[in-house]
């Protein structure tokens, strides 16, 4: 009688289908699956051995269970094409042993040619990726959430949540007590630090010795005879490791180019066309423009201005990386925009949360230091915006309204 029961034959269907799990996959019991999603890492990998020992010191080992011990959330944040992901992963791909519960990866879309994932969609990829069948995922965010934190209670995982967006994105996921969660974004997400207690690392691009020492490991040593070249084909990048990597292709493609026809070469051609691979994820203008994804508006706009006059700011002696005295206030920001200055305070700000824009002194911003050569006014035809005449700080002129037409942010579904 209870064997023929049709609720009890396919609650045991599903019990049986949750635990075919490889042997050695098992931890904690029959119905514990160990997932081990990480993706494979960049190689060679280089540069970020400082960056490596502070995230073992902002996620030590916890290999003893300690009761109440709260989770760790560590976020990995800085500009477009630096290396985050690469570093989160590799460290990862390193530390599988602290991890018995399992390592989880997920690509929360936050800056891609995709919509951002939500947080019912990242839930239950979680969730599945733990071993929970597809039918015994919860239908609300809040009851996923709280099952993620059940299905995580006393194993020691890493959820490695990459690209995201904004805090309410990924709030839902974070682990409990005995769960780290590594964070990928372009965004500062101050609000994850404020409210979940997480704990930032920002990378800064490459100094010069860095990226001089990927090129020459990416193009296999083959090229020390014209060290002078490869030197200066180092410094075009920015300090980028995806421009770097872009640039080590090409060479790789063309090796009977010499590295000094190929510095020649880049400097003659348009912006940013040295580092297009005709493939929409990896080209670095497209990577780049991602980051003016889920900017306001009038932000976008600002960001436009400013991207636009990049040549003519460099000429008026605010070039990117100057002194504090130098860059660009909120009295002109204002100025181009015609707004309060206090509404410009704010724009200038949110262009700094996603690493368009770095702050100089108190109240000076600026274009990145590392930024790469025209990559701003490249970013600034993505929003047609006409380049400015700008002259010096406190006298900008501006030769009427400007009216940008800007992308539509795309909203994060968050209950």
């Amino acid at each position: 009688m209870l064997v023929a029961s049709p609720g009890l034959t396919a609650s045991t269907g599903r019990a049986r289908a949750r635990t075919r799990v490889p042997v050695g996959m098992r931890a904690g019991g029959p119905s514990r699956y160990v997932p081990r999603q990480l993706p494979a890492g960049d190689v060679p990998f280089t540069g970020r051995t400082d960056e490596l020992a502070m995230i073992d010191g902002q996620l030590p080992d916890l290999r003893r269970d300690v009761p109440g011990c709260a989770g760790n959330v560590l976020l990995l944040d800085g500009p477009a094409g630096v290396g985050k992901t690469a570093l989160a992963i590799h460290w990862a791909n390193g530390r599988q042993e602290r991890y018995p519960g399992g390592q989880i990866y997920l690509d929360l879309e936050g800056f891609s040619t995709r919509d951002p994932l939500s947080p019912a969609d990242a839930l239950r990829a979680l969730l599945i990726g733990l071993g929970v069948a597809d039918d015994e995922v919860p239908g609300s965010v809040g009851e996923r959430s709280a099952l993620l934190r059940s299905e995580l209670a006393g194993r020691r995982t890493l959820l490695l949540l990459d690209n995201v967006m904004c805090p309410e994105q990924i709030r839902p996921l974070l682990p409990g007590p005995a769960g780290t969660a590594l964070v990928t974004s372009r965004n500062q997400l101050r609000g994850l630090v404020v409210r979940n207690g997480a704990r930032r690392l920002t990378l800064a691009p490459f100094d010069h010795e860095r990226s001089a020492d990927l090129l020459n490991r990416l193009l296999g040593g083959r090229r020390l005879a014209e060290r002078a070249a490869l030197d200066e084909l180092a410094a075009l990048c920015g300090g980028l490791p995806l421009a770097l990597r872009i640039l080590a292709e090409r060479a790789a493609r063309q090796p009977e180019v010499s590295l000094r026809r190929l510095v020649t070469d880049i400097r003659g051609e348009q912006p940013l066309n040295a580092f297009r691979l005709s493939e929409d994820g990896t080209d670095l203008d497209t990577v780049l423009s991602w980051s003016l994804k889920g900017l306001t508006e009038a932000a976008a706009r600002l960001y436009g201005v400013l991207a636009a006059g990049a040549s003519a700011w460099t000429l008026a002696g605010m070039a990117p990386g100057a002194e504090e005295e130098k860059g660009i206030g909120p009295a002109d920001a204002a100025a181009l925009l015609g707004v309060s200055r206090e509404e410009a305070v704010c724009l200038l700000d949110e262009l700094v949360q996603v690493h368009l824009v770095e702050r100089h002194g108190s109240d000076r911003f600026g274009l990145p230091a590392a930024c790469l050569t025209r990559v701003p006014r490249v970013l600034a035809g993505a929003l047609s915006v006409p380049a400015l005449p700008v002259s010096v700080p406190g006298s900008v002129s501006v030769p009427g309204p400007v009216s940008v037409p800007v992308p539509v942010p795309v909203p994060v579904s968050v209950p």
